[in-house]
């Protein structure tokens, strides 16, 4: 879902809401 938290390659935490 795009509200969970997507985890990158270069190791950054993003939250889409």
């Amino acid at each position: 879902s795009y509200n969970s938290p997507l985890h990158f390659g270069n190791g950054t935490r993003l939250t889409v809401t």
